[in-house]
């Protein structure tokens, strides 16, 4: 019995250790073929011949969409014709990478892997093939030349080379080629260790506060979800998730002057915050700028903060004779030690953009020799610290100098930094990560290399080389600015600090190089970062584990050792993956689409999900745009995604609104019924249900609306929306005496601008100050297009540098810049006053903008922007000088004529546009509304048609640079868009003969009312040809259609353009 018993406890126990078999073996051979092209290649044809000759299934795509997981499930190999990793989502590229390691095939011909640290996969597979230096020892057989066979895991890789290769060669290789990849033609995803990368739309971002946020700086998660944060000006605030609301938590004496970066800066909670209340701030106390930067401890207690229990733990020396660098965030790591950046105070707006290393008498702010390099000084570090009880440090094990301060400063983790901007450690490797945003040049020159931002791992403490060495340890000269020479470079591995302002060592610990680094322009070795200005900052390190298991919006185990890095002045977030050794392995973007507008800090909630602040578009400004936001993830059910509007944001009272949640939608199919709550003055207690509904707002005031999307689980989102009632706004009107599509050279129109305010008419009637009217010309009618359908404002500036206006728009000018208000630089219009009449301003600012520099505006520099080419900066240039220019055009009367030109040209547009401002009513500010009237030039581009049938667009001419449409047989139309009929009288029509036959215009439909029609000849030449089609007066708006009648499937013309004619026009 004993034995027995025995036998079967070791049975029982050999079943529970041995894993379930999850391995799949398929009864047919598929092969799916995927392309980057538009068109299958010839490749598909002899993939296509292969399959036959050998009974496989053969699926062939241009669309990358068919790589995921579900759809390669019954792939056996997939074959990649010229596909960059770039053309593929993080989720793609990862279910590949499980597709080969579940023991599937991949053949990837031509392929291209634009970066190594763009996909460390794919990379590592370049290395076997040969193509990169190896990261870790290969299995590579040699099949066709330049063919390698490569074992991955349990599946199998060619990489392959058609160069060289006839297409018979490339097919007998791809026959080899595939049956080494099929393999046994199983899989088995159970043994897959790689999470699946998540789907960007379990995502939901979501806006906690909005209202009133000026300059936030840092924040920190509450153990109870509540979250506080601080702007720099000195307000503390708690936000509360239970209420929705956040509220005041104290509001410090802070300085913001001389050194006009500092302020309320840093913020985090002490480890043991739920028990013991501590919280941590790094910030400038006294508005009167007299005492040095400090750190202190203070005590929370019920959600108040006791700013008596202030304990001054460090402070930091300041200079404020001049800008810049406070650095300032702080951090705990793993093993309880504080963290704090500091700034290298030190101003480098006087070193045309090189490193500030100014060793002259009195010049101890433009030396960064005093603070970043002294080993002596807290400045330009991060400091780590042991925190105590009492209020007092320690110094831990592991600093950069010995305890006692015989070397340094022992406070001092790692030197050389510039200004550190956002720091973060590993909670489990403890690595200290930090951004530094670096110097402002963009072009290397005599004085050194041009500027690098950079990302830094530091796994004990070191030197990381500034002022002396940027990036990879770029080295800078010795420079000599009494006599503007420059000695020998820095010696990376010997530093030396021989300024007379340095008080520490002369001789410096080894530079270290940067972690990342990145240029204004493309980076070489990083590229996937972009162009522009830059402001490097280093986020949380994510472990799922840290994280209840029950959270529901906890990020997944993939971004597990995943390093979260962001980019104020380009606004965005990247993911970072380092190998088993802490190496840099691959950079990747984080929700791209996601709008974002300067993230300023991030940092992991104890519920898992992100937490973020927006700075807002502009340096020291209360932004609209800045804000403190959540991004959960959800494995399950999903939020609903919310989306109100209203039709009347503004009205006297009583004003009655209208109200949709048109828009508002659920990712999850089960959910696609949705609950619409609306509150409009009880939070509480919801006033209105249903997608559209209506309100009535009886008293004047400002209300906050909030509509409530509730999904079939019962999970809620939020959204809302602001209304104004007490100041209806100005209603305008343009009566014009023409053709409201169109404008004919030389002849005078009249128009008249109608203004109704009910408030400024009872109150002493319209003010004509207040009214401004515009005739304007813009050379580029497209362009004037995208401009109005962006928000329907008429930019300042001439319309005829409008591209430049765009260029502006598209590079990140708007980080330093505003049209009228200064910002960290000069306002737009300032610039254009400081330069009229110059006629060397164009040049001059055109290779200012690439190079940057300083000068003109004081200590200010520039930051360089060589990404753009020296045209596309002289139509920058362009713009921004035309803003001081007359604006004789812009102030006509509410009534008169207006004259087109006869000389302006196809694709021209003219712009009338009225706006009116009004006096404010019932404490409520201004309003103003625009109304716009675009007439285009009097043609038609055929190309341009928005639907059709047996037609297509096409390109004609010597260079195919004629835009037409041909196919026209019988029975085809193209819809041309709505126009205004009024004062129209003919259309002419200019084309290419060919099959001949009718041709018909007709209104609103392809059988609607018809205009008029015509009989085209037929021909084969090259000469275009024009007929006139005429009818009698029609008055208002008419879509316009071309119809070709009857049957026939030979295409009559090659059609070119339409040109509507006036009535007068015989």
């Amino acid at each position: 019995m004993q034995k027995y018993l025995g036998s079967l406890l070791l049975l029982c126990i050999l079943m529970a250790c041995s894993a379930p078999d999850t391995r799949v073996q398929r009864t047919q051979v598929q092969l799916l073929y995927v392309s980057a092209g538009e068109e299958p290649s010839p490749l598909a044809q002899s993939l296509t011949q292969l399959a036959g000759q050998a009974g496989y299934g053969l699926q062939v795509a241009t669309d990358s969409s068919w790589i995921d997981e579900d759809s390669l499930a019954p792939v056996g190999v997939l074959i990649l014709e010229e596909v960059k990793g770039a053309d593929l989502t993080p989720r793609q590229r990862r279910d590949l990478e499980r597709y080969v390691a579940a023991g599937n095939g991949l053949i990837c011909l031509d392929c291209e892997l634009e970066n190594r640290y763009s996909w460390a996969w794919l990379a590592q597979v370049k290395a076997q093939a040969g193509q990169l230096p190896a990261v870790q020892p290969v299995r590579d057989e040699q099949g066709t030349t330049g063919w390698s066979r490569l074992t991955l895991d349990a599946g199998r890789v060619v990489w392959a080379s058609s160069t060289g290769l006839s297409r018979a060669e490339i097919q007998a290789a791809l026959q080899e080629a595939i049956s080494f990849a099929l393999g046994d033609n199983s899989y088995d995803y159970g043994r897959v260790d790689r999470p699946r990368a998540p789907r960007t739309d379990r995502f939901t971002r979501l806006v906690l506060d909005d209202y009133d946020v000026n300059e936030p700086m840092e924040l920190a998660v509450m153990p109870d979800g509540k979250v506080i944060f601080i702007e720099r000006r000195g307000k503390m605030k708690l936000y509360d998730p239970e209420t929705e609301a956040t509220r005041l938590l104290a509001t410090f004496d802070v300085c913001v002057e001389g050194n006009y970066e500092d302020g309320l800066l840093g913020l985090t909670l002490d480890p043991d915050f739920a028990n013991n209340g501590y919280l941590y701030l790094y910030y400038s106390p006294g508005s009167a700028c007299a005492r040095p930067q400090t750190l202190s401890r203070f005590t929370m207690y019920k959600d108040s903060l006791i700013l008596a229990s202030e304990k001054v733990i460090l402070e930091v020396e300041v200079q404020r004779e001049t800008c810049c660098h406070s650095g300032g965030s702080i951090t705990f790591g793993p093993d309880g030690n504080l963290y704090l950046s500091t700034g290298d105070n030190t101003s480098s707006k006087e070193s045309d953009g090189y490193t500030p290393i100014d060793e002259r008498p009195g010049r101890g702010p433009f030396d960064a020799q005093k603070s970043s390099a002294n080993t002596h000084d807290l400045r330009g570090k991060v400091l780590r610290i042991r925190p105590t009880a009492f209020g007092t440090y320690k110094i831990p094990e592991g600093n950069l100098f010995p305890k006692d301060g015989s070397q340094g400063r022992p406070e001092i983790y790692t030197m050389g930094c510039r200004n550190p901007f956002r720091i973060s450690v590993d909670a489990k490797t403890g690595y200290l990560y930090w951004g530094d945003v670096g110097p402002d040049v963009g072009v290397d020159g005599r004085y050194g290399p041009q500027s690098y931002d950079e990302w830094n791992q530091a796994r004990q403490a070191g030197n990381y080389g500034w002022p002396y060495f940027v990036a990879d340890n770029q080295a800078y000269p010795d420079r000599d600015f009494a006599v503007d020479t420059v000695g020998p470079y820095f010696d990376a591995a010997h530093p030396v600090n021989a300024s007379p302002n340095n008080t520490g060592s002369r001789v410096l610990p080894p530079a270290q190089p940067a972690f990342i680094w990145y240029p204004y322009r493309e980076s070489d070795s990083f590229p996937m970062l972009g162009v522009g200005s830059r402001s490097a900052m280093a986020g949380p390190v994510y472990y799922q584990d840290q994280y209840p298991a029950g959270s529901d919006v906890r990020f997944p185990k993939y971004y597990d050792g995943k390093l979260f890095i962001y980019e104020w002045a380009r606004s965005w977030i990247k993911v970072v993956t380092m190998d088993e050794a802490g190496h840099l392995a691959q950079i990747e973007d984080f929700l791209p689409d996601m709008p974002l507008s300067k993230p300023i800090d991030i940092e992991f909630g104890p519920d898992g999900a992100m937490y973020m602040l927006e700075y807002g578009q502009n340096y020291f400004m209360n932004n609209p745009e800045a804000r403190l936001v959540k991004i959960e993830y959800a494995a399950g059910n999903r939020l609903p995604l919310p989306t109100a509007s209203v039709d009347q944001a503004e009205g006297s009272a009583p004003h009655t609104a209208h109200f949709s949640a048109a828009g508002s939608f659920d990712y999850d199919v089960e959910d696609s019924v949705l609950q619409y709550l609306w509150y409009f003055t009880d939070s509480l207690q919801p006033q209105a249900t249903g997608e559209a509904v209506s309100y009535t707002f009886a008293e004047n005031g400002t209300y906050t609306p909030i509509l409530a999307v509730v999904d079939a689980a019962g999970d809620t989102a939020r959204t809302r929306l602001s209304v104004r009632v007490g100041n209806a706004p100005p209603q305008l009107e343009i009566d014009f005496a023409g053709n409201r599509s169109f404008f004919f050279g030389g002849t005078p129109v009249d128009y008249r601008v109608n203004i109704t305010d009910p408030e400024d008419e009872a109150s002493g009637g319209l003010s004509a100050a207040r009214t401004q009217v515009s005739w304007v010309y813009a050379a580029d009618g497209n362009d004037l297009q995208v401009l109005l359908g962006e928000g329907g404002s008429l930019p300042e500036g001439s319309l005829l540098y409008l591209d430049g206006l765009r260029l502006i728009n598209n590079s990140d000018c708007k980080s330093c810049h505003n049209l009228d208000v200064k910002s960290i630089g000069p306002s737009y219009r300032e610039v254009s006053r400081h330069y009229l009449g110059d006629a060397g301003a164009v040049e001059y600012l055109a290779h200012k903008i690439i190079t940057g520099g300083n000068g003109v505006w004081g200590e200010k520099i520039m930051a360089g922007h060589p990404q753009h080419s020296l045209e596309e900066t002289r139509a920058m240039a362009r713009y921004i000088l035309s803003l001081a220019e007359s604006q004789r055009d812009r102030n006509l009367p509410s009534r008169g004529q207006v004259r087109p030109a006869r000389q302006a040209q196809p694709g021209g547009a003219y712009l009338l546009a009225a706006t009116y401002t009004d006096g404010g009513a019932a404490g409520l500010p201004p309003a103003t509304r625009r109304v716009l009237l675009p007439l285009r030039y009097p043609r038609i581009e055929a190309e341009s048609f928005q639907a059709g049938a047996y037609a297509w667009m096409g390109k004609y001419g010597p260079n195919r640079e004629t835009g037409v449409v041909q196919g026209l047989q019988g029975g085809a139309w193209i819809d041309l868009g709505e126009i205004d009929w009024s004062y129209l009288g003919g259309m002419r029509l200019r084309y290419l003969p060919r099959a001949g036959g009718a041709l018909e215009l007709r209104l609103d439909a392809p059988d609607g009312p018809l205009l008029g029609s015509v009989r085209l000849p037929a021909g084969s030449g090259d000469t275009f040809v024009e007929q006139t089609i005429r009818w009698r007066p029609i008055e208002g708006m008419h879509r316009l259609f071309l119809v070709c009648p009857g049957p026939g499937e030979a295409g009559r013309a090659i059609l070119d353009y339409l040109e509507p004619l006036p009535a007068t026009e015989h």
